[in-house]
């Protein structure tokens, strides 16, 4: 005859949390597991009803007990539990029925385990999802509003030369290009942020990066009475190993953002060697600021407290730094300003 194994030995080999319940739903035993997942000690459990169970939730578990009595499934269901400290976990859970002519007639057995981390992922899984489908649907309408507002762009400033400057009409066309620049900006942001990462980099001097994308921003600039400072000493004849075109990108988003921000004011771009590898690229302004409010969900895509902003610089920067194997830090004080660091390794002498 083969050896009768207790059921409480069987039990505690089980690495799910597992509880044993009499009818009324107080606990008449506990696993080590359960001990472990809940923090509570068997000892001060047993006889006492079921401490690990939200008030609010107690009349559903009532329920659910019922329906296993007469049958029915409870296997996988997610819910919550109390930690012995208060905290509530995500918990997945299955309830069996059982009778037992020796000890109370019937019983019921709740195994759990911890899901907190499964929903995390399923989460992050959703978000990944929706944003793929965002950045598709994204880029297909960005393609198509690309071309036609080129040709509006080249048709504007054709009707701007045949009017000329002394035309009362010349200064509303003038609103209608800069509009129109605004929006295909916009466009080339969406299109930035859907795009393929690009491999392809050399070693390039990030001084004439700097210089190009200020020279370009010169005219808006003048046009918004801004004094932009350039202070890149620091970083004379240092390369970085990159795609220039990409880095370009950032810098320009970090320079729009400080532009869109200002009425007047000023910005500074600057740079530091910070160590025998980072470098550091900051682009300051003197502007309102970033409400504290929002300043968590400034990375976020999209989001963005700007009336015509698409809420894209600032995500696209991180992504093409953090490609170069850099990282970006944003500090902000409301009615002070804002100050973005990009900071990214560089080419020694030696490896040049």
């Amino acid at each position: 005859m083969a050896p009768q194994v207790p059921y409480k030995i069987i039990l505690e080999t089980l690495p799910d949390a597992t509880i044993i319940l009499d009818p009324q739903g107080k606990v008449h035993f506990m696993n080590q597991a359960a001990e472990r997942l809940y923090g509570f000690r068997r000892e001060n459990l047993q006889g006492r009803p079921l401490l690990t169970l939200p008030e609010d939730l107690k009349d559903e578990f009532l329920k659910v007990l019922a329906k296993v009595r007469e049958g029915e499934e409870a296997v996988d269901w997610e819910t919550k539990r109390l930690h012995k400290n208060g905290r509530v976990m995500e918990v997945s859970i299955s309830l069996s029925y059982g009778q037992d002519g020796s000890w109370a007639q019937e019983f019921f057995i709740e195994s759990s385990r911890d899901i907190s981390g499964r929903l995390w992922w399923r989460e992050k899984m959703l978000e990944v999802e929706k944003l793929t489908i965002l950045g598709k649907l994204s880029a297909s309408l960005a393609h198509q509003l690309n071309t036609p507002l080129s040709v509006a762009l080249l048709k504007v400033e054709r009707a701007k030369e045949a009017l000329g400057s002394q035309s009362p009409l010349y200064q509303e066309m003038e609103g209608l290009k800069e509009n129109l620049q605004s929006l295909r900006l916009s466009v080339q942001n969406t299109l930035g942020f859907v795009r393929k990462p690009v491999q392809e980099r050399w070693p390039v001097e990030l001084n004439s990066i700097l210089k190009a994308v200020t020279t370009f921003y010169e005219p808006a600039f003048r046009q918004k009475k801004i004094n932009c400072f350039l202070d890149i000493a620091a970083t004379q004849g240092v390369k970085i190993y990159a795609n220039s075109s990409e880095i370009e990108t950032a810098i320009s988003c970090l320079l729009m953002n400080s532009l869109e921000a200002l009425s007047k004011g000023e910005i500074k771009l600057s740079t530091s060697i910070l160590n025998t590898r980072e470098l550091e690229i900051s682009v300051e302004d003197n502007g309102p600021g970033i409400p504290q409010d929002v300043f968590s969900n400034i990375f976020e895509p999209f989001f963005t407290t700007k009336h015509y902003g698409t809420g894209l610089g600032l995500p696209i920067a991180k992504r093409i730094v953090e490609e170069h194997g850099g990282y970006i830090l944003v500090e902000s004080q409301e009615g002070k300003g804002t100050a973005v660091a990009l900071r990214l390794p560089y080419l020694r002498t030696k490896d040049v």
